[in-house]
This record gives structure tokens, sequence and C-alpha cells, in this order.
């Protein structure tokens, strides 16, 4: 898929947020929307290229698209759990109280069920691991997510079979959060189930560029970009922690309403900078160095919680010196991943594990799109 200018700076802004909030700076409380963002690019990058491998194939190879998944996100996260586990196991001071949770929580990280762990023992169990829970949602996403994207592209009309499917699961998924939500229990908001309607509205914007509504988006995302960027500033700045007392109506009222606003606000900004290419703020978002941060964002976000529990242990420091002190180490450490491993395999095995033209098999699927 070719490579769409600004979408990188979308990640670099939501990693540096997720960062920020995690060194818990006072003036970035609601820095982990971040992670929702990240959530709402996911899902319309990958659905846009089952869409297009379908189109161009007629089938969607899904040993191919699961093993390009693999590529891409188990090298690096095998090098930073031998790390981190290293320092766990012969240096468990250097983690405060969390090395046990970390040690214990890595079968879980590694199959990508981590998020379940949070909400299974109701505790934040996975120690140095903790923001992994996000990975776990997005492969669990990735599992099952071609499965029906395959049973809807066998219908008449695939696409409208499609937007269907997703507008009826986005609606359970915001609907049961009025309904069941205790805000008095924030670990149930690391299930699977809570979050996908953010994956699914990335994907429902792939639909509609799929489907023609190019020219629509385009006219619609030009108003709604300025209203977008404000709410998600806001939500990251004027958002407090919510692990205190007495915060549980502010809870209720973020994961029932302003959740989903995050992520009908970054479709729009999604939107806009795809078919804005020349505007002033994709070529911002498409500044260097957020380009550059954008890619290795992944090796940022995989590297920068440990990184930040090793300086609060040992220097114990102010949070503005925590997100001083951890953002060079993060990013440091992020790109010897890119560099050293996790471009070279890419390079060396992707071409392999792109789909292909060849005769309908079991992983096939035909339909009208």
């Amino acid at each position: 898929m070719q490579r769409i200018k600004g979408l990188d700076g979308i990640r670099c802004f939501a990693v540096l947020a997720v960062i920020a909030a995690h060194a818990h700076v006072s003036w970035m409380h609601g820095g982990g929307f971040g992670v929702d963002v990240f959530f709402v690019l996911s899902g319309y990058l990958i659905t846009t290229l089952l869409l297009r491998e379908h189109e161009k194939l007629g089938r969607i190879d899904l040993l191919r698209f699961w093993g390009r998944r693999i590529l891409r996100l188990v090298p690096a996260l095998l090098l930073l759990v031998l790390v981190v586990d290293t320092i766990a196991l012969f240096l468990p001071g250097r983690f405060g109280t969390l090395a046990p949770a970390t040690l214990s929580s890595t079968p879980g990280v590694l199959f990508y069920f981590s998020n379940w762990l949070i909400v299974i023992t109701n505790s934040g169990a996975l120690g140095a691991f903790g923001p992994l829970w996000s990975l776990s949602v997005e492969e669990q996403f990735y599992i099952l997510w071609p499965l029906l994207v395959i049973l809807a592209l066998r219908f008449r009309r695939p696409l409208r079979a499609l937007t269907i499917l997703i507008g009826v699961l986005v609606l359970a998924v915001v609907v049961s959060r009025f309904l069941v939500f205790d805000p008095s229990n924030l670990y149930q908001t690391f299930a699977t189930t809570f979050r996908v309607d953010m994956l699914l509205m990335g994907a429902l914007l792939a639909v509609a560029f799929h489907a023609g509504a190019g020219n629509i988006l385009r006219r619609v995302s030009a108003w709604a970009v300025g209203p977008a960027l404000v709410y998600l500033a806001a939500v990251a700045v004027l958002v407090p922690e919510f692990n205190v007392a007495g915060a549980e109506k502010k809870v209720y009222l973020y994961y029932t309403i302003g959740l989903p606003a995050v992520g009908i606000a970054t479709c729009a900004l999604i939107a806009f900078l795809v078919t804005h290419q020349s505007s002033l703020l994709t070529r911002i978002f498409s500044l260097p160095p957020f380009d550059y941060l954008g890619r290795i964002s992944y090796g940022m976000y995989l590297w920068h919680y440990p990184i930040i529990l090793l300086l609060q242990v040992r220097f114990a420091p102010d949070p503005n010196i925590t997100l001083l002190l951890a953002l060079p180490l993060t990013v440091a450490a992020a790109t010897v991943s890119w560099f050293a491993l996790e471009r070279p395999l890419a390079r060396r095995f992707h071409h392999r594990l792109v789909a292909r033209q060849r005769v309908a098999g079991p992983a096939t699927v035909t339909g009208r799109v």
C-alpha cells in the first residue's frame, strides 16, 4: 500500500501523547487517548488493505495477511520482552514492585491476550508491559476482522453488507457502554469488546472511501478537521486522571460520550489528510521529524513505559524531568529496533508475503465490489 502523506504524523502525535500521559505530567493527563487514535488509524489501514487486495485479486489471502502482521509486529516485541524480562529477573529492583507481574504476564504479552489478564484479574497485571494491552486488542482484531470481511464480501452487495455489519457492531458497543459500564472499575475498559468500536470506525472510513465517497469525505472533512483537532487537543490537555476518588462521573461521561467522539474526530483528521495531500496541515504532519517519529512509533510505544519506570525507580524525578529524559531514550531504543531489526526483516521477507494471483482456494473469496 502506497504511503499516504500525513498519516505518520498522526502516529507521531499519538505516541507522544501516550508517553506524556504515562510520565504523569500534569499538563497532559488525557494523553492516553492516543491509544484510541492508533486504533482508528489501524482499522482504516487494515480494512483498506483487505479491500484493495480483494479488488485486485478477487480474494483475500488470510495466511499471507496474518504473516505480514506477524513480520511487522512480533520481532520487535520479542526483543523488548527479552530485555525487559532479563531486567525483571536479574535486577528486579529496577522495576520497583512490578517485576513479578512483569514476568508472570509475559505469556499474555507474547500471545496477545494480555488485555484480558487485566480484565479477569481486575488489576494492573502487566507490570512493565502495562501499555501492551492495546497490542492484544489490535491482534485480536487482526485475527477476526478479515474473516468477517470475507463473509461480507460473499453478499450480492458486499460493501453495503460490510457497512451494515460495522454499523451494528459500533452501535452495540456504544450502547453497551451506556448500559453496563461501571465507572468505578476502570479495568473493564481494557476489554476488546469495550474498545473495538474505535477500530471499526476506522474500518467504516475505509469502506466509505472504497465505495467512492471520496469527494463527499473531502468536503465534509474540510470543515470538520478544525473542530476535530481542537477536540483532540482538549481531550489531551483537559481530561483529568481517572484513577482518583470521586472521578466516577467524569469517567462515565468520557467513556460513553467522549470516547466515540475521539473516534469520529480521528476519522475526520484521517479523511482530511487523505483527501487534501497538498494542504498546509498535511505538510505540517509530514515534516521530517514528525514523519520519522511516526515511522518508529511502534518501537516508541513498546519501549517508552519500561524506560519511564526505570527512570522513576532509579531517580524518582519530577514528571516533567521524567518525560524530558524518557523521550530521547525512547527514540534511541526505537531507532535501534527500527534499523537493526524491523526494517531489515521487512525488506528481506515482506515481498514473500504479498498476496499473488492464483487459482481460488480455501482462503479465497469472490464477490462484486
